[in-house]
């Protein structure tokens, strides 16, 4: 774990069982197994992201995003998630709206299937996704937002193939007008990593 001060980056490992099994099935199949799944946790900043709309006209919008990577045996990245929350708040009392998307891209032999929830609503397809406005009138002191990507990789090598779902990236938000609490969990075949924390905003 490496932290400095706008980002934590916590590094789960797979096991060495399911490395050497893999590399008795098919060595070549190592190219394309995560060795590690990283998380990359960026404080949040007030800003207006290029691709978002701002929301109101008066008050600050605030962006987070969680990062994970896989790594295969190598070091090398072999796919990557973003999971970004943006919402608009008076940096008081009140949250106005919130909007949050997914962007994936990885190595071919990978898809990913999202899936985000809002305050109760939920949204969910293959590849890229992208919520609407979610407006809350009156304005709320709390909102939850969910985040998960499930990781599949399919891929056929001399005769051997692995096929199926091979981890999971999952950002819980619990968004207030100041700070934003955060539980991030993932797995990597037999690894289960957690982390939590609050982020101040409007700072």
């Amino acid at each position: 774990m490496s932290i400095n001060d706008s980002t934590a980056e916590i590094t789960y490992t797979l096991s060495t069982f399911v490395l050497s099994k893999i590399n008795r099935t098919d060595p070549e199949l190592l190219r394309y197994i995560p060795y590690s799944i990283t998380m990359i946790i960026t404080k949040p900043e007030v800003k207006t992201l290029p691709k978002a709309k701002p929301l109101s006209n008066n008050d600050p919008e605030v962006a987070v995003y969680m990062e994970w990577v896989g790594k295969d045996v190598f070091g090398l990245i072999v796919f990557r998630i973003q999971q970004w929350v943006e919402y608009d708040t008076d940096c008081v009392a009140n949250i106005y709206s919130t909007t949050a998307w997914i962007d994936n891209s990885g190595l071919p032999v990978y898809t990913f299937y999202n899936e985000i929830s809002i305050s109760g609503q939920e949204w969910s397809g293959w590849g890229a996704l992208q919520t609407p406005t979610v407006k809350f009138s009156p304005p709320v002191f709390k909102v939850y937002v969910g985040e998960t990507t499930s990781v599949y990789l399919g891929i056929n090598e001399n005769g051997y193939g692995v096929y199926g779902q091979i981890a999971s990236a999952t950002t819980q938000w619990t968004l207030y007008p100041t700070e934003v609490y955060y539980v991030a969990s993932g797995t990597a075949i037999l690894n289960a990593p957690v982390s939590n924390g609050w982020v101040p905003v409007c700072t």
